[in-house]
């Protein structure tokens, strides 16, 4: 039986704020990996989850936040509404106003805590709802890439750090898996860079619809993406990684040019115990390119750190730190030694 901690739910008067319009309830994000989310409640619903599955009302992706982490439920009492939040048997728990709750009830102003996610629920009228998704909307659309609609290269300053923090907090496998698509100078030699836009664009689309829930694709170059998986393992990567070199394999271009098709290869790492980000990428890239190596449409698989040679570890540190435009050709690889010298490069790595 559930104890309630506070007094029955408090409520609001409908008309309470500027204007003559139903108020609504409305939750921001203040801290997490998604500053400026907004939600408002449909207010057609008495009951709202609140968590990072697909099917959640409120949906905050965040590793700490459980699948159905709380549950929101509106109340009416005559010209009054009232929301009350209850825990969902979360692994991390909900605090408000930094008191552990199993259950109370929420008013303008309350910070609301699910795992490391502190969002703040409001009341708002209308206007203010327009306002604040508008806001919020503009965030969203500042992390995205124009062309792809997959996160940008941002994703890597602005909220990967905090992820790995909390996957080394928790111990949680981390895997990256960086993708080429093959001899993409080609098809931009061949059919125009518009075309190659085009292709990138519908590779991107077949990322959105293959990850899972809590995955994180990136355009990381012109032709390449890069995708985050925490809490996953080289076994549930390897079998995500199939997946998209498979859908990748049949995507239908004729409508771009005769006889257009294109494979990935790619190169996945499992990221070691707070090692570096750029050291992990790089191992992803060393990978990517033994794929290539093995005649391209496969799966590289990154070795454990301090199973690597001194030499011949590719690395490619101009494309990594290269800014993303539109569609350009594959930078080429600088091969480089343990000690930082160049040994070469590679004439045919697309």
């Amino acid at each position: 039986m559930v104890e309630f901690d506070d007094p029955p739910t408090q409520f609001t008067q409908l008309s309470s704020r500027k204007g003559d319009g139903q108020v609504v309830p409305t939750l921001t994000v203040l801290e997490g990996p998604e500053i400026g989310a907004f939600y408002a409640f449909d207010m057609g619903k008495r009951a709202h989850q609140v968590g990072r599955s697909e099917e959640a009302d409120v949906r905050v992706v965040d590793p700490s936040v459980s699948r159905v982490h709380a549950i929101c439920v509106v109340s009416s009492r005559g010209e009054h509404l009232g929301v009350r939040i209850m825990d969902n048997g979360s692994t991390n728990g909900v605090l408000v106003n930094a008191k552990t709750i199993t259950e109370c009830s929420l008013i303008s102003g309350d910070k609301v805590r699910l795992g490391d996610v502190l969002l703040r629920f409001e009341w708002m009228a209308e206007e203010e709802i327009r306002y604040h998704s508008d806001v919020s909307a503009q965030i969203r659309k500042a992390e995205r890439d124009h062309l792809t609609g997959l996160l940008s290269r941002s994703f890597l300053e602005t909220r990967l750090p905090r992820l790995l923090e909390e996957a080394d907090r928790r111990a949680q496998a981390v895997s990256a898996l960086l993708l080429d698509l093959d001899h993409f100078k080609r098809v931009n030699d061949v059919y125009g860079h518009l075309v190659g836009d085009a292709v990138v664009q519908r590779v991107g689309r077949v990322l959105r619809a293959t990850l899972r829930e809590g995955d994180f694709a990136i355009r990381y170059g012109g032709e390449e993406l890069l995708v985050i998986m925490t809490g996953t393992g080289l076994d549930e990567a390897s079998g995500v990684a199939g997946r998209i070199r498979e859908a990748v394999a049949v995507l239908d271009l004729a409508d771009l040019g005769d006889g257009l098709a294109v494979t990935v290869s790619s190169g996945l790492a499992l990221r070691e115990p707070s090692e570096e980000v750029i050291q992990w990428i790089a191992r992803a890239d060393a990978a990517l390119y033994e794929a290539k190596g093995r005649g391209r449409d496969c799966v590289g698989i990154a070795p454990p750190v301090g199973s690597l040679p001194d030499v011949e570890t590719s690395i490619d540190t101009d494309r990594i730190k290269a800014p993303v435009g539109g569609v350009t050709e594959t930078l080429r690889p600088v091969r480089i030694d343990g000690r930082g010298a160049s040994v070469g490069t590679d004439e045919d790595t697309d």
